[in-house]
């Protein structure tokens, strides 16, 4: 793969709406969210081509989405627009130590996104989705349409209960050349199906033909399993202000480098070293006009 490649994220793009902030921020406020949408950010601001294949209401909302969404260079022209349904919101809330769980509101527009102009026209080159957009038959369908048509499928589990199925998780993992999960999601896993948590690794590539697992674990680290081998990274010690969107920066970050033709465990620091920086900031994808320099103190 080269940096000339189309990426399209699929999927949610919403407002993330803080309910109890830390320090002297001010409760209530709203800050672009949604894990496809921000991996899709954070890969155009690495300087990927990239775009956005969602849905948003005929609202406020969705209009300051897309007026936002251009600031991080993203390409919004498959973004659809709902006359129906809202934009997406989701309600975080963080704790004392700066992780969040979040209240994710239903039947939104990007729960509808259609199989028709543009989206009928895409066959991506590079394709990334989730779990969530599928929570929905309408969305879900046209995964599916555009998985068959793709022909690098790089599978974000983010699993966020009680949006998803064995029979879902079973399908999207079938289709991923790449699978990128988190610790609590891979136990998940390994109780739903069964698989020994010792061999899950070889299982799911021996069952889905997956190319390449990747496992994040926060401040622990991320590993990474190809061909029988697993390589890893150590976590980085940094001033953690919340962990939204470290994993959709992890992911943004070792695929620029794969594409870039890195070598694995470059891929895997790329990734570590983008979602630190997103961890240290405010929100899940913060402008990366300081993230050179927060290499240089942190990392190098």
């Amino acid at each position: 793969m080269s940096k000339g490649n189309h990426i399209y994220c699929f999927g949610e793009i919403l407002w993330d709406q803080f309910g109890d902030f830390l320090h002297d921020e001010i409760p209530g406020k709203k800050l672009l969210g949604g894990a496809p949408f921000n991996i899709a950010a954070h890969l155009s601001q690495l300087g990927q081509k990239v775009s956005l294949i969602s849905r948003v209401g005929e609202d406020a909302d969705g209009h300051e989405i897309l007026a936002r969404a251009s600031e991080f260079g993203v390409d919004m022209s498959p973004v659809q627009i709902d006359s129906t349904f809202a934009t997406g919101t989701v309600k975080v809330r963080l704790n004392k130590s700066g992780s969040a769980s979040y209240d994710i509101v239903e039947n939104v527009a990007w729960d509808y996104i259609e199989l028709s102009e543009p989206s009928n026209l895409i066959s991506p080159e590079i394709l990334v989705y989730g779990s969530l957009a599928s929570r929905h038959k309408v969305s879900r369908d046209t995964l599916s349409v555009l998985l068959e048509r793709s022909t690098l499928r790089v599978c974000d589990l983010n699993i966020r209960d009680p949006y998803y199925s064995k029979e879902g998780l079973r399908y999207l993992m079938s289709k991923a050349n790449i699978l990128k999960v988190d610790n609590d999601e891979l136990l998940l896993l390994s109780a739903l199906f069964y698989w020994d948590s010792n061999e899950i690794y070889r299982s799911i590539c021996e069952e889905y033909g997956t190319t390449m697992i990747i496992k994040t674990m926060g401040t622990n680290g991320a590993e990474l399993y190809k061909d029988g081998a697993t390589i890893s990274v150590d976590g980085l010690s940094i001033p953690l202000v919340d962990s939204v969107g470290g994993g959709d920066a992890f992911l943004a970050g070792f695929l620029d480098a794969y594409l870039k033709k890195q070598d694995l465990l470059h891929c895997l620091q790329a990734g570590n070293s983008l979602a630190a920086f997103v961890c240290s900031k405010r929100g899940a994808v913060p402008q990366h006009t300081d993230y050179a320099s927060f290499k240089n103190k942190h990392i190098l």
